[in-house]
């Protein structure tokens, strides 16, 4: 891990920690509260809150695809900006089409919950990515340990 990286890293780790003493039992109750938000919104959508799972699903779908077939642009940048744009498109259209009312209100909700998936999908696929990496890396760095002894 560069200096970068480990610093960026730590000051998260030392945010995260300020906000839990900081806000202690307030904060991780309006954290729990996350999913009943999601299935509250989500009670007009036709299968209630795995409409948004669904959304969410989708669209780390077309992220992870993208991710890798998306060929390299003249910056990193540019890449990313444009795989998750296409998440945050995907997973707003499939919650709107969900959606069986075409009242205003219900389709602003679809809205919320596509933008909520969209957001959220690109963050799920680079931590099942940096996971996975991190298993690869263990696994070769024992096998690597293993053949260099024997």
């Amino acid at each position: 891990m560069n200096g970068r990286t480990q610093v960026i890293s730590w000051a998260t780790v030392t945010a995260a920690v300020a906000l839990v003493a900081t806000h202690g039992s307030a904060f991780l109750e309006a954290l729990a509260g996350l999913p009943a938000l999601i299935s509250a919104w989500s009670t007009q959508m036709p299968f209630g809150a795995a409409s948004f799972l669904l959304s969410l699903g989708v669209s780390a779908g077309v992220c992870a695809f993208a991710l890798r077939w998306l060929p390299d642009c003249d910056n990193d940048a540019g890449r990313h900006f444009i795989v998750e744009s296409a998440a945050l498109v995907v997973a707003v259209v499939v919650s709107v089409l969900q959606q069986r009312s075409s009242a205003a209100g219900d389709l602003l909700t679809a809205l919320w919950l596509g933008l909520l998936a969209g957001f959220a999908a690109p963050w799920l696929v680079r931590g099942a990515r940096a996971a996975v990496a991190g298993v690869k890396g263990a696994k070769q760095a024992e096998r690597k340990d293993g053949t260099e002894e024997g």
